[in-house]
C-alpha cells in the first residue's frame, strides 16, 4: 500500500489472505506498521494461514513513551504498542519474522527522546532504526508556520544544530545499525 495502516483495509488484508507459499514461493512479506494492529490475533488470521515468510517488519512508533507517543500518533495506544511489540519480538526468535525494525519521525515534540528511542530499540533487540525528516504530505493540514516549527531537520530551525549533535554522537549501538535520513 502506498500509504495508510495496511492492516486497517478490510481490501488489503482479504487480498493478503487469498494468497499463500504454495501458489508463491518465492513471496515474502515486508511491512511498514504503526504496530497497533500486528496482534497475536492478527498472525493467526492473516500471516499463518498462508505460510508466507515475513522478510521484515518496519514500525513506526515516533516516540521512547506514552505521553509523547500517544500525543503523537493520535488514537494510538502504548500498552498495545508495546504488547504486539513483545509478540513480534518472539515471532522474530522463531524466525517467522525476519528483520524487525523501529522508525522515528524526528520532530520538535519528540528529538530530545531520540537516545532514549534508540535504547528502547536495543531493549527489543531490533535490527535498525531509522530517524527520519518530517516531509508534509498533501493530507497534513499545517500552517507554513506550524511547518517551520515541527521541522528540526530544518537548517533554519532554532533546535537544528542540537539535533544534527544527538544523531551524531550515537556511536556504541550495541549490534543496532541507525540510519539518520534526516539531513
Amino acid at each position: 500500500m502506498a500509504s495508510g495502516e495496511v492492516l486497517a483495509s478490510k481490501a488489503m488484508t482479504s487480498f493478503m489472505k487469498s494468497l499463500s507459499a504454495t501458489d508463491f514461493p518465492r513471496l515474502r512479506y515486508g511491512l511498514i506498521s504503526n504496530g497497533q494492529l500486528l496482534s497475536n490475533k492478527k498472525w493467526e488470521e492473516i500471516f499463518e494461514p498462508s505460510g508466507i515468510p515475513v522478510a521484515y517488519i518496519s514500525l513506526s512508533i515516533d516516540a521512547a513513551n506514552k505521553e509523547t507517543y500517544e500525543k503523537l500518533r493520535l488514537g494510538g495506544s502504548w500498552t498495545r504498542l508495546i504488547k504486539n511489540i513483545k509478540f513480534m519480538q518472539r515471532q522474530r526468535q522463531t524466525g517467522k519474522i525476519g528483520k524487525l525494525y523501529f522508525n522515528f519521525l524526528v520532530q520538535k515534540e519528540n528529538f530530545r527522546q531520540i537516545r532514549e528511542f534508540l535504547q528502547l530499540a536495543v531493549d527489543f533487540s531490533v535490527d535498525a532504526v531509522f530517524f527520519q525528516r518530517i516531509s508534509f504530505n498533501m493530507d497534513m493540514n499545517y500552517s507554513d508556520d506550524e511547518k517551520r516549527e515541527i521541522n528540526v531537520c530544518s537548517p533554519d530551525h532554532p533546535d537544528y544544530k542540537e539535533v544534527v549533535e544527538t544523531l551524531a554522537s550515537l556511536q556504541n549501538n550495541q549490534g543496532i545499525t541507525v540510519y539518520n535520513n534526516c539531513f
